[in-house]
């Protein structure tokens, strides 16, 4: 029993064939295998960049020649996700120098106690709404 070609072995197949195929070009063929435009699409991409697919390129006289791509292009390194710095610890709300923890800690002994604080910020909200 044979075993059936997947769907980038029949796109490779096909652009070995017709080098100069566009998606419309190759649509007709290929949407009756169930390939699908944007996965013609990637292939054909993937095929250039690995170096397999064929180029055509035309002489100075206007002869086509193809070959292989002798210059396949390299993938690029790329350099560190931007955000924040590997072995930096997490950023913390600081106002006027000091924590906002440290802060409501003193705020609350300054009240008199947490119960006295709480009374003291619901009348804050109900003023400032």
């Amino acid at each position: 029993m044979a075993k059936k070609k997947s769907k980038s072995d029949i796109i490779a197949a096909y652009v070995a064939k017709h080098p100069k195929a566009t998606w419309r070009t190759a649509a007709q063929d290929l949407e009756k295998r169930g390939i699908t435009s944007g996965y013609f699409a990637s292939q054909r991409s993937k095929l250039k960049t690995q170096g397999t697919l064929a180029v055509v390129a035309e002489d100075a006289s206007g002869e086509t020649t193809s070959g292989a791509s002798s210059e396949a292009r390299p993938h690029k390194k790329r350099g560190p996700k931007p955000g924040r710095k590997p072995g930096r610890k997490p950023a913390t709300i600081r106002i006027g120098g000091s924590s906002t923890l440290t802060d409501a800690v003193e705020f609350a002994r300054k009240a008199g106690g947490l119960q006295q604080a709480q009374a003291l910020l619901e009348e804050l909200a109900r003023v400032q709404v």
